[in-house]
Protein backbone atom coordinates (compact mmCIF):
# COMPACT_ATOMS: atom_id res chain seq x y z
CA UNK A 1 0.00 0.00 0.00
CA UNK A 2 2.89 2.37 0.64
CA UNK A 3 4.20 1.92 -2.35
CA UNK A 4 1.33 2.14 -4.48
CA UNK A 5 1.03 5.93 -2.59
CA UNK A 6 4.50 6.53 -2.90
CA UNK A 7 3.81 5.95 -7.04
CA UNK A 8 0.70 7.91 -6.91
CA UNK A 9 2.81 11.05 -4.95
CA UNK A 10 -0.43 10.55 -1.80
CA UNK A 11 -0.72 9.39 1.81
CA UNK A 12 -1.54 5.92 2.27
CA UNK A 13 -4.41 8.09 4.00
CA UNK A 14 -5.72 9.45 0.86
CA UNK A 15 -5.75 6.16 -0.57
CA UNK A 16 -7.97 4.59 2.28
CA UNK A 17 -10.36 7.81 3.57
CA UNK A 18 -9.80 9.27 -0.24
CA UNK A 19 -8.44 12.56 2.02
CA UNK A 20 -5.35 13.49 2.93
CA UNK A 21 -5.18 13.42 7.05
CA UNK A 22 -3.04 15.85 8.13
CA UNK A 23 -2.70 14.50 12.13
CA UNK A 24 -5.16 17.38 14.19
CA UNK A 25 -7.87 15.15 14.60
CA UNK A 26 -5.44 12.51 16.56
CA UNK A 27 -4.07 15.26 18.09
CA UNK A 28 -7.73 16.83 19.62
CA UNK A 29 -8.52 13.39 20.32
CA UNK A 30 -5.22 12.82 22.63
CA UNK A 31 -6.19 16.13 24.21
CA UNK A 32 -9.64 14.90 24.82
CA UNK A 33 -8.90 11.38 26.12
CA UNK A 34 -5.22 11.73 27.47
CA UNK A 35 -5.00 14.87 29.01
CA UNK A 36 -8.95 16.02 29.79
CA UNK A 37 -9.83 12.67 30.23
CA UNK A 38 -13.42 13.07 29.10
CA UNK A 39 -16.08 11.72 26.55
CA UNK A 40 -16.81 14.04 23.35
CA UNK A 41 -20.07 15.33 25.43
CA UNK A 42 -17.79 16.81 28.24
CA UNK A 43 -15.13 17.98 26.09
CA UNK A 44 -17.82 19.80 24.45
CA UNK A 45 -19.09 21.63 27.45
CA UNK A 46 -15.58 23.66 27.71
CA UNK A 47 -16.26 25.65 25.04
CA UNK A 48 -18.59 29.14 25.17
CA UNK A 49 -21.88 28.56 23.63
CA UNK A 50 -20.75 31.03 20.71
CA UNK A 51 -18.50 28.56 19.86
CA UNK A 52 -20.90 26.30 19.04
CA UNK A 53 -19.19 22.84 20.24
CA UNK A 54 -21.63 19.89 20.82
CA UNK A 55 -20.54 15.72 20.22
CA UNK A 56 -20.76 15.36 16.78
CA UNK A 57 -18.64 18.57 16.06
CA UNK A 58 -15.78 17.04 18.61
CA UNK A 59 -16.29 13.74 16.48
CA UNK A 60 -16.03 15.37 13.10
CA UNK A 61 -13.04 17.41 14.28
CA UNK A 62 -11.38 13.56 15.41
CA UNK A 63 -12.31 12.16 12.22
CA UNK A 64 -10.93 15.79 10.21
CA UNK A 65 -13.94 16.05 8.63
CA UNK A 66 -14.43 19.62 9.95
CA UNK A 67 -11.68 21.91 10.22
CA UNK A 68 -12.02 23.82 13.90
CA UNK A 69 -12.01 28.19 13.66
CA UNK A 70 -9.22 29.97 15.06
CA UNK A 71 -11.07 30.41 18.16
CA UNK A 72 -11.78 26.47 18.62
CA UNK A 73 -8.02 25.89 18.40
CA UNK A 74 -7.03 28.41 20.83
CA UNK A 75 -9.33 26.89 23.58
CA UNK A 76 -8.09 23.48 22.69
CA UNK A 77 -4.59 24.74 23.21
CA UNK A 78 -5.01 26.14 26.68
CA UNK A 79 -7.29 23.05 27.50
CA UNK A 80 -4.37 20.56 26.32
CA UNK A 81 -1.51 23.02 27.54
CA UNK A 82 -0.35 23.33 24.21
CA UNK A 83 0.23 25.26 21.12
CA UNK A 84 -2.05 26.04 18.20
CA UNK A 85 0.69 25.00 15.95
CA UNK A 86 1.57 21.92 17.45
CA UNK A 87 -2.10 21.12 17.20
CA UNK A 88 -2.05 21.65 13.52
CA UNK A 89 1.33 21.34 12.21
CA UNK A 90 2.84 19.48 14.69
CA UNK A 91 5.85 21.81 15.59
CA UNK A 92 7.01 21.22 19.00
CA UNK A 93 8.56 24.21 20.67
CA UNK A 94 8.92 22.39 24.22
CA UNK A 95 11.01 25.26 26.59
CA UNK A 96 9.77 27.89 25.22
CA UNK A 97 6.46 27.43 25.35
CA UNK A 98 4.32 29.91 27.64
CA UNK A 99 2.56 28.58 29.91
CA UNK A 100 -1.86 28.45 29.31
CA UNK A 101 -2.32 31.09 31.75
CA UNK A 102 0.25 33.10 30.13
CA UNK A 103 -1.62 32.56 27.08
CA UNK A 104 -4.79 32.75 27.83
CA UNK A 105 -4.76 36.68 29.10
CA UNK A 106 -2.27 37.07 26.05
CA UNK A 107 -5.75 36.16 24.19
CA UNK A 108 -8.15 36.73 26.71
CA UNK A 109 -10.12 40.24 25.86
CA UNK A 110 -11.00 41.67 28.39
CA UNK A 111 -7.27 42.18 29.46
CA UNK A 112 -6.06 43.48 25.84
CA UNK A 113 -6.19 46.91 25.01
CA UNK A 114 -7.90 48.60 21.53
CA UNK A 115 -4.46 47.83 19.82
CA UNK A 116 -3.95 44.63 20.91
CA UNK A 117 -7.36 43.45 19.96
CA UNK A 118 -7.11 44.94 16.55
CA UNK A 119 -3.77 42.63 16.39
CA UNK A 120 -5.53 39.40 17.89
CA UNK A 121 -8.34 40.21 14.92
CA UNK A 122 -5.70 40.72 12.13
CA UNK A 123 -4.32 37.43 14.06
CA UNK A 124 -7.70 35.61 12.94
CA UNK A 125 -7.82 37.00 9.25
CA UNK A 126 -4.88 35.38 8.92
CA UNK A 127 -5.78 32.03 9.96
CA UNK A 128 -8.84 31.78 7.43
CA UNK A 129 -6.64 33.15 4.59
CA UNK A 130 -4.09 30.55 5.51
CA UNK A 131 -6.98 27.98 5.62
CA UNK A 132 -8.10 29.10 2.00
CA UNK A 133 -4.80 28.56 1.12
CA UNK A 134 -4.34 25.37 2.45
CA UNK A 135 -7.82 23.59 1.05
CA UNK A 136 -6.93 25.37 -2.47
CA UNK A 137 -3.44 24.92 -2.87
CA UNK A 138 -3.04 21.59 -0.34
CA UNK A 139 0.75 22.33 -0.41
CA UNK A 140 3.50 21.05 1.62
CA UNK A 141 6.12 23.80 0.89
CA UNK A 142 3.44 26.64 1.84
CA UNK A 143 3.37 24.52 5.23
CA UNK A 144 7.11 24.30 6.09
CA UNK A 145 7.47 27.63 5.30
CA UNK A 146 4.96 28.84 7.68
CA UNK A 147 6.24 26.63 10.21
CA UNK A 148 9.69 28.01 9.63
CA UNK A 149 8.14 31.69 10.10
CA UNK A 150 6.26 30.48 13.31
CA UNK A 151 9.18 28.71 14.57
CA UNK A 152 11.55 31.92 13.97
CA UNK A 153 9.52 34.85 14.73
CA UNK A 154 6.43 33.47 16.77
CA UNK A 155 5.59 32.80 20.24
CA UNK A 156 8.29 30.67 21.60
CA UNK A 157 10.45 33.94 21.04
CA UNK A 158 8.51 36.37 23.43
CA UNK A 159 10.16 36.40 26.65
CA UNK A 160 7.14 36.75 29.77
CA UNK A 161 9.44 39.61 31.02
CA UNK A 162 8.74 41.45 27.56
CA UNK A 163 7.00 44.50 28.41
CA UNK A 164 3.22 45.09 26.51
CA UNK A 165 4.73 47.28 23.95
CA UNK A 166 7.50 44.78 23.34
CA UNK A 167 5.52 42.14 22.92
CA UNK A 168 2.79 44.41 20.62
CA UNK A 169 6.03 44.76 18.30
CA UNK A 170 7.55 41.15 18.27
CA UNK A 171 3.60 40.03 17.43
CA UNK A 172 3.10 42.57 14.77
CA UNK A 173 6.24 41.79 13.16
CA UNK A 174 5.30 38.16 13.04
CA UNK A 175 1.82 39.07 11.62
CA UNK A 176 3.79 41.75 8.87
CA UNK A 177 5.47 38.34 7.66
CA UNK A 178 2.66 35.74 7.33
CA UNK A 179 0.85 38.38 5.79
CA UNK A 180 3.29 39.65 2.92
CA UNK A 181 3.82 35.46 2.74
CA UNK A 182 0.15 35.22 2.48
CA UNK A 183 -0.72 38.21 -0.04
CA UNK A 184 2.18 36.76 -2.25
CA UNK A 185 0.66 33.22 -2.10
CA UNK A 186 -2.94 34.22 -2.70
CA UNK A 187 -1.92 36.45 -5.72
CA UNK A 188 -0.29 33.47 -6.80
CA UNK A 189 -3.34 31.33 -6.85
CA UNK A 190 -5.38 34.09 -8.76
CA UNK A 191 -2.95 34.15 -11.41
CA UNK A 192 -2.86 30.38 -11.43
CA UNK A 193 -6.90 30.52 -12.18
Amino acid sequence: MKQIAKLGNVTTDYLLFGKQLSGYGEKIKYIREEVLNENKLEFSTNFPENLSVDEDTVSAWEDENLFPTFEQLEKMALLGETTVSEILWNVKEPDAVLSARKLEMLFDKESLDESQLIMREGSVSLFYGLRKILVEKSSENLLNTLSHILLLYGIKDLKPELSKEELKTERQELITIITKYLEDEISTLETDK
